[in-house]
């Protein structure tokens, strides 16, 4: 079984908090044929099914005005799936292509548009027309493991551990090193990894190898497993459709934070006035709180956060999430404000001011992402434009890599920089190509995720191990967001972040200190204690001091609130 890690998966989402725990199982004679191969597939609005793959099955029309009542269905001893032959798999389909598909159709309609008399035209309706979405679940039968286990020793060779490491010792000899024994060195050209980069060719499962696989829509090979599609004709693809199934794709940033934003809302609205445009949407709301509430998903959790407003109101976003972290601010000070929509997530800033007695504002705007800042600003200013992602990591040769990008830049594409045209960003700030790129890199293959972007901070002191904050670099951001000429702040902030180290997402996972990072997070409960302590030193000992209890006004609107443990601990 082959499963997509970006993916959230429920397959009885109408009863997703029954508190239901039979388990669903899809079992096979042991007469039926082992040769198969099974993709799982949800309905899906077609808006979200165009940038995924899709299935196209056979007999779609038995489901057809069927979707609102399919919890009386009964196909599979009331199991709730059931397995249709695959006529086509789509990869990333248009809209009006799937709307285009006939005999058989590639889509089919809620309830909301089944049920409506006026709902005579589909295409108008696209946000109440559904198609079969690819899951990622890929399930291999025994004869077609068997086949994959061959193809890692013939076509596919060269995309195997094994195979690699094979034709590596087969051309060079010997592994790359610093040196052999009695400190004679074993040198070769290149590194096993820059020899897979060079000779494995590029297949990927849902591109290509469910294409390969026999359909009613395709022709059987009579090939000998000589290539890819020979290889796999021979077994036919059938899906596995689950009529009440959700899926939740959390494979951006964008769609993570609001994720984590939608499951921490604190009631579901259920308000049914509006377009059928605002319906759906809240359909689909409401959909995505339930699927994150019934895994826990809470707009709180392990936080401390005390001294913050939500822009020129007084009260903290409600849409704020805050997850295992502790972040401090000047209460009695409006320059410290976070919007909505925004996840903070394994923080610590004790905002204290720095020597100087001096505090700095603390502007974080709308669905912004943090994660990892700590340490203290000493008196600078941090102003994080909205939908903007800040995350920093320990390196393991010391000091800290800051990652800064916009919450919708695509990192696989090179279109988009901190949510503005790459081509405008590059023209205002004065920054050229060779700024971002390696000379090395074709320009055919230059991305966010090769670009040398985010600048590395090093450590403050030796004791806390925490960063030299310093945000300045975002000035010069966000006087582009503005549209202003650049002020002489931001145009120091360019020229610093033009002169310091910086590195590219793609080689951050070798330079990280993964075991340091761990470290961290699963201290911050204990300064989470400590914080707690002081507000109840505060009250017990009756001092006169600012004492804000900003920090329990999240806890205090959960539904748990009784046996929520921060409460618990405050009322201690």
């Amino acid at each position: 079984v082959v499963a997509a890690s970006d993916v959230l998966l429920s397959f009885q989402c109408n009863s997703i908090n029954d508190n239901c725990n039979n388990e669903k199982k899809i079992q096979f004679n042991e007469n039926d044929s082992n040769n198969g191969v099974f993709g799982l597939a949800v309905p899906a609005p077609l808006s979200t099914a165009q940038n995924h793959g899709v299935f196209i099955v056979n007999n779609v029309n038995d489901f057809n005005n069927q979707i609102d009542t399919i919890s009386d269905y009964n196909t599979n001893n009331n199991d709730g799936w059931k397995l249709q032959s695959t006529f086509k798999v789509l990869q990333k389909p248009t809209i009006d292509e799937m709307m285009s598909m006939s005999n058989p159709s590639c889509v089919f309609h809620t309830a909301a548009t089944a049920g409506n008399a006026n709902a005579t035209d589909n295409n108008s309706e696209d946000t109440t027309t559904m198609a079969w979405i690819d899951t990622g679940v890929i399930t291999f039968l025994p004869d077609a493991v068997e086949t994959l286990k061959e193809m890692s020793r013939t076509v596919l060779k060269n995309c195997t551990r094994v195979g690699l490491m094979e034709l590596y010792l087969e051309k060079y000899g010997g592994l790359a090193s610093d040196g052999g024994e009695d400190g004679v060195n074993i040198t070769t050209p290149v590194s096993i990894e820059e020899f897979a980069r060079g000779i494995a060719p590029k297949i990927c499962l849902y591109g290509d190898m469910l294409h390969a696989l026999q359909t009613t829509s395709s022709i059987s090979s009579s090939s000998d497993n000589v290539n890819l599609f020979g290889a796999l004709s021979k077994h036919e693809l059938q899906t596995v459709i689950i009529p009440e199934g959700s899926f939740v794709h959390l494979g951006t940033t964008g769609e993570l934070i609001d994720f984590l934003v939608a499951g921490g809302e604190v009631s579901i609205s259920t308000n049914n006035e509006g377009s059928s445009d605002d319906d759906h949407q809240q359909q689909q709301q409401t959909k995505v709180q339930s699927f994150a509430k019934s895994i826990g998903v809470s707009s709180r959790s392990n936080a401390f956060l005390s001294g913050f407003r939500r822009g020129d109101v007084d009260d903290i976003a409600s849409s704020l999430v805050i997850l295992n972290s502790i972040v401090i601010g000047d209460g009695w000070n409006k320059s410290f404000s976070i919007g909505e929509g925004t996840v903070i997530e394994h923080c610590t800033i004790p905002f204290s001011g720095g020597s100087g007695g001096s505090i700095g504002k603390i502007l974080v705007g709308k669905r912004c992402l943090l994660s990892g800042i700590r340490g203290d600003l000493n008196g600078r200013d941090l102003c994080i434009p909205s939908e903007m992602c800040l995350q920093l990591l320990p390196l393991r040769h010391g000091g800290f890599v800051c990652l800064c990008f916009g919450v919708n830049d695509g990192i696989k594409e090179a279109t988009s920089l901190y949510g503005m045209d790459l081509k405008q960003v590059l023209e205002r700030s004065g920054l050229i190509a060779s700024d971002l790129w390696d000379d090395s890199i074709p320009f055919s293959r230059r991305t966010l995720w090769n670009a040398k972007l985010h600048p590395i901070m090093e450590i403050a002191d030796g004791e806390t191990n925490c960063p030299l904050l310093n945000f300045s670099f975002l000035e010069w951001i966000q006087a582009l967001r503005d549209d202003v000429q650049l002020d002489a702040g931001a145009s120091q902030g360019l020229r610093q972040w033009k002169e310091s180290k910086r590195i590219a997402i793609c080689h951050i996972r070798e330079c990280v200190d993964s075991e340091a990072e761990a470290k961290y997070r699963s201290t911050i409960s204990s300064v989470e204690v400590r914080q707690l302590n002081l507000v109840t030193n505060c009250l017990v000992g009756q001092k006169h001091e600012p004492c804000s209890f900003d920090h329990l006004a999240g806890v205090g609107r959960l539904s748990a609130l009784n046996g929520h443990p921060m409460m618990k601990r405050a009322l201690k």
